[in-house]
């Protein structure tokens, strides 16, 4: 299925999508982030951090929700956003993770272009799947 998507040059430009793209871009970024090392942030700085990448909230409505001032928040997000890229940079899960995606795909794509019946490379994909969802 193919989407075609038009868009009026007088409401979007160009530079606006990639601005866009680029705050989504650092939002998928921290989430994964937080998905893989946010249990290893202390109880408070999870807490906003999750308000922060998960619930989308803003940094006003954080200080109100938590009674702190934004200073106190944006600090916070910030440290532990230093944190999390620390862990990766140390422990190299999300890297890790992206490269045997990378691997799995590529058997994948290798068994395609062999001889091999169907049977045995559905098989093969279906454990590469479960190797991909742990």
């Amino acid at each position: 299925m193919s989407v075609k998507i038009e868009l009026n040059n007088n409401n979007i430009c160009n530079e606006e999508l990639s601005d866009i793209s680029d705050i989504l871009d650092k939002k998928y970024e921290l989430s994964l982030l937080y998905d893989y090392y946010g249990e290893l942030l202390k109880d408070n700085h999870r807490r906003i951090f999750g308000y922060y990448v998960l619930d989308d909230m803003s940094l006003g409505e954080i200080s109100s929700e938590l009674g702190i001032t934004r200073q106190a928040v944006y600090d916070s997000i910030k440290r532990s956003t230093a944190h999390l890229k620390e862990y990766e940079v140390k422990l190299s899960l999300i890297a890790g993770s992206r490269q045997i995606r990378i691997y799995c795909n590529d058997i994948i794509n290798q068994l395609n272009d062999c001889n091999v019946d169907q049977s045995v490379i559905c098989s093969i994909s279906k454990t590469l799947s479960k190797i991909l969802e742990v």
